[in-house]
Order: C-alpha cells, then sequence, then structure tokens
C-alpha cells in the first residue's frame, strides 16, 4: 500500500479476525503504519489490542485477512522470527510487570545487545537514540523510574 506522500507503508494490516473458540477476539482489523510514524493503540479490555499485535508478530495465526510488513505478505506459517527479521518489534505497556525498574533497566528488557559489562550504558544509548529521534527534548534519563 502506498501512502498520501508516496512512501510504501511498512505495515498493513486489512480485515484481520481471530476467534478462540466461542470467543470473537478481533473481527476484521484494519491497521496501517507509515515510515517515520510511531503508533500507540489504545481500547478497552478486550477490544483486540494484543490479538491484532500477537497476530502481526506471528504470535497468532488470524483466521482471515491480509497482514503485509515492507511489501512481503506474510504466510499462513510466518513465524516469529521473520516477522522480527523484517524489523517488526513491539514494546507493551504492562507497568505491573517491572514497576522498580529504571530507564536503562527496562531498556535493557529489549535490547539483545545490552549484555556483560557496561550492559546499562548500551541498553540506554540504544533507547535515547531512539527517543532522541522520535520525541526531541523529552528529558528522560537512564536513571528514571
Amino acid at each position: 500500500m502506498v501512502s498520501a506522500a508516496g512512501a510504501q507503508s511498512l505495515l498493513v494490516a486489512e480485515g484481520v479476525s481471530k476467534r478462540f473458540g466461542s470467543t470473537q477476539a478481533l473481527r476484521k482489523a484494519d491497521l496501517t503504519v507509515a515510515p517515520g510514524e510511531l503508533v500507540g493503540l489504545a481500547g478497552h479490555n478486550g477490544a483486540g489490542k494484543s490479538t491484532l499485535l500477537r497476530a502481526v508478530t506471528a504470535l497468532v495465526r488470524p483466521d482471515e485477512g491480509r497482514i503485509e510488513i515492507r511489501g512481503t505478505r506474510l504466510s499462513a506459517g510466518a513465524s516469529v522470527k521473520e516477522v522480527r527479521a523484517l524489523g517488526v518489534r513491539t514494546v507493551h505497556q504492562e507497568l505491573s510487570l517491572c514497576p522498580a525498574l529504571r530507564v536503562d533497566e527496562s531498556a535493557a528488557l529489549v535490547d539483545r545487545t545490552a549484555k556483560g559489562p557496561r550492559w546499562r550504558r548500551r541498553a540506554w544509548r540504544s533507547l535515547g537514540d531512539s527517543l532522541d529521534d522520535i520525541f526531541p527534548g523529552h528529558g528522560i534519563r537512564p536513571g528514571h523510574r
């Protein structure tokens, strides 16, 4: 899919549905993410946010619909590894999981390079660079909780 600015969409999900037994968890959901866009999904419990993300990241197989990442259509048997290779990452806001962690410690949870000596510094550098690009002047520091 091509955006109004002429750029190819990074992610296109169209008509994605998922049922778990008798529960319709997601019904014909659409989501398009353009280059440079940061997206947050909000909604009430049971709205299908997590199910849509799980379908996009190949953690669950949708019952119907189409998912395309960087112009590559996901097959029904797509793996998490394939989706990650296409650059897809999700950050779930689940504050109750790690309430005592500092920002740099939280960053290390998702940064695979943050191992060994000076892991905090590497985790913060990766996160800090992204924050600076997306939210200039954000004011977040490594030691913040």
